[in-house]
């Protein structure tokens, strides 16, 4: 072997790099880089580890936000499907310190109209006779629409059950409750 074709030793290639490289100097100081000149190892642990609060998480950035808001919007719409749908096979209101229950089913060929009816606690709720007007509601234009009456009587159980039949046929009914002092129009769908 030459003397060209020798190995060079570790520190004959350190000596050479550092000789081809000179002007490349690189310091890392951990404290300068977190705008801190002498920060103790425990600060910038404690620095380091510190998490954002919860909404600063959701709504720290623009893009976050939106996505927030729209979940938050797309929830109160479920939310507000959810009632209405129940809400016509099934309509609830207060009535005379009642909590009134409407719902409209069909067994067989008989069309049912249930008045579930619960005193509503801490109140003094009414007692006496309900006129209870029911009709199909009928599409515009196609006739008018005809009503049939039944009186019943809420008394001082809770919760009493009213079951009325009837004489027609369809799947929404307006239906109007009168007391002496109140009356209440309500719109049901016939539960499927």
């Amino acid at each position: 072997m030459s003397g060209e074709d020798k190995p060079l030793e570790n520190k004959e290639i350190k000596d050479k790099y550092n000789e081809e490289n000179s002007e490349i100097i690189f310091h890392y100081q951990r404290g300068e880089r977190q705008g801190q000149k002498r920060a103790s190892p425990s600060e910038l642990l404690d620095k380091a580890y510190k998490r954002p609060g919860l909404i600063r998480s959701m709504a720290g950035n623009r893009g976050n936000f939106f996505l927030l808001i729209s979940i938050v919007l797309i929830s109160i719409m479920f939310i507000l499907s959810l009632r209405h749908s129940r809400g016509q096979e099934q309509t609830e209101f207060n009535l005379g310190q009642n909590t009134v229950t409407l719902s409209v089913s069909q067994e067989e060929s008989v069309v049912f109209l249930s008045i579930g009816k619960v005193a509503r606690p801490r109140r003094t709720p009414y007692t006496g006779p309900v006129d209870i007007s029911a009709s199909p509601i009928m599409p515009m234009g196609t006739g008018e629409m005809s009503f049939v009456t039944q009186r019943v009587f809420f008394g001082d159980n809770s919760p009493e059950v009213f079951h009325l039949s009837l004489p027609f046929e369809g799947n929404e009914f307006v239906v109007i409750l009168r007391t002496e002092n109140e009356t209440v129009t309500h719109t049901v769908r016939k539960r499927p």
